[in-house]
């Protein structure tokens, strides 16, 4: 299949003695939190077998909130792609 980007969400527990939970993802109900989409600029051709690495970080400042990723590719085992995004949201 072709790879476009990879979709984030969270789901986390405020308070586990009450079942006060917070979940994003695709099949909860909304919320004003969205899902979110981390594009990569080239599309992926994906192979049965292939192994997709994903890292994400969130960095803080301030009034605005930076985000870096990277997307890394491995077929057999070798490397064959790695790319590095961000972006910075106010």
């Amino acid at each position: 299949g072709i790879l476009h980007g990879m979709a984030g969400w969270f789901d986390i527990s405020l308070n586990i003695e009450n079942n006060i939970k917070i979940n994003t993802g695709p099949f909860s109900a909304p919320t004003h939190w969205n899902l979110t989409f981390f594009p990569i600029k080239n599309f992926l051709n994906v192979l049965k077998g292939d192994q997709i690495h994903f890292y994400c970080k969130n960095y803080s400042t301030g009034l605005s909130t930076a985000w870096e990723w990277t997307v890394e590719m491995k077929r057999k085992k070798k490397s064959i792609y790695q790319t590095l995004h961000s972006t910075e949201l106010y």
